[in-house]
């Protein structure tokens, strides 16, 4: 088995919206420090210690044609259902999985989560920062390559059902004892979608729902007959093209979420640069106040008023400073850091002008 070839046949079916990460050179130290600390605090999956585990594992990587010695998997104690890959390397990655997890599933749904998994690190979805900080076209790239992830679990699993099976489960936290793997009435959830009102939350995922009818689409472009062809070129743009359309109002929601959310937060540090400004001298007048009701809106500068009263003199800029300060933090974060000195530059100027 060589690694670049199961990366070529990866690539095929990679959704259109997918985009690789450019892995740096010192990448590698990244896998290898997860390796590290996983040896030390997790358990490893190995036949000596998980057989049961470890001839899954062997499994999976093994119909998508990756060698095993670009695999390294652990599993770790958590209540909670969680798998990952750290995949900043392009010769090796780490999985880990939960209890939670292991727990949950069967054999064959685990080979989905795991196909996932080695799908991330075949494609290159090393990511750039932790989820939490995630934000704008970042984040909605982590989307599209779950899309193209869940596609590489299926040829780890082999059939939609199971794949089924597995997302109800994890979407559920329910065993199979309280579950009917019904596909048709899964997706039936899906007829009181409205488009006005997708999720607009700041998961790395897409939907389930949405996730479950794009693997249906793709397990109908798959060969019963010769499940190891992959769909021409031709076809799985036909598919791509479905699937965006499908994910259009997720995609319009998210990214009217990320500019409001922008916008409040410009507006919130707007608010506490004009405060700082107008209390360096340690008093509001008249004339300042009548400039803020300008440059911030009346019903904001009796706000901000009646809040910088309520203070003790001692400690009003202390205080302006530290609401700055979280201002200009929540900015970057929601912004990613774009622009963020050259905006926080802009607004310095506007606040000057407006309260000369």
């Amino acid at each position: 088995m060589r690694l670049f070839e199961a990366r070529e046949k990866a690539e095929r079916i990679r959704f259109r919206l997918d985009r690789a990460t450019n892995l740096q050179a010192d990448d590698t130290a990244v896998t290898e420090e997860a390796s590290v600390k996983s040896s030390l605090r997790d358990l490893e999956i190995v036949p000596d210690l998980t057989p049961s585990l470890a001839r899954v594992l062997a499994e999976s990587h093994n119909r998508l044609e990756i060698p095993g010695h670009a695999v390294q998997a652990f599993v770790f104690s958590s209540s909670e259902v969680q798998a990952s890959c750290t995949s900043k390397s392009l010769d090796k990655c780490v999985l880990k999985f939960s209890s939670a997890l292991i727990n949950l599933l069967s054999e064959e749904e685990l080979s989905f989560v795991i196909g996932h998994e080695l799908g991330h690190f075949l494609l290159q979805h090393g990511k750039t920062r932790p989820e939490s900080q995630l934000v704008g076209e970042d984040l909605r790239m982590c989307r599209y390559q779950e899309i193209s992830a869940d596609r590489i679990g299926l040829l780890a699993c082999k059939s939609f059902n199971i794949v089924v099976r597995t997302l109800m489960k994890l979407v559920s936290g329910l065993s199979s004892e309280y579950l009917t793997f019904d596909t048709e009435a899964f997706l039936r959830q899906m007829r009181d979608f409205h488009p006005d009102m997708p999720s607009t939350d700041s998961t790395t995922h897409p939907p389930t729902l949405i996730r479950t009818q794009a693997l249906l689409w793709f397990s109908k472009c798959l060969s019963d007959s010769q499940p190891n062809t992959l769909p021409d070129s031709a076809t799985m743009y036909e598919l791509d093209v479905k699937v965006q359309k499908l994910l259009e109002p997720y995609i319009s929601a998210w990214e009217d979420t990320e500019r409001k959310n922008e916008q409040e937060a410009k507006r919130s540090l707007l608010l506490w640069l004009a405060a700082e400004n107008v209390c360096e001298d340690g008093k509001l007048t008249s004339t300042e106040f009548g400039k803020l009701k300008t440059l911030l809106g009346g019903d904001k500068a009796k706000e901000l008023q009646a809040y910088l009263r309520s203070l003790n003199a001692r400690d009003v800029l202390s205080i302006i400073a530290e609401k700055k300060g979280k201002s200009i933090k929540r900015y970057e974060q929601v912004t990613g850091g774009k622009s963020s000195r050259q905006t926080l530059k802009d607004l310095r100027e506007r606040v000057t002008q407006a309260l000369q």
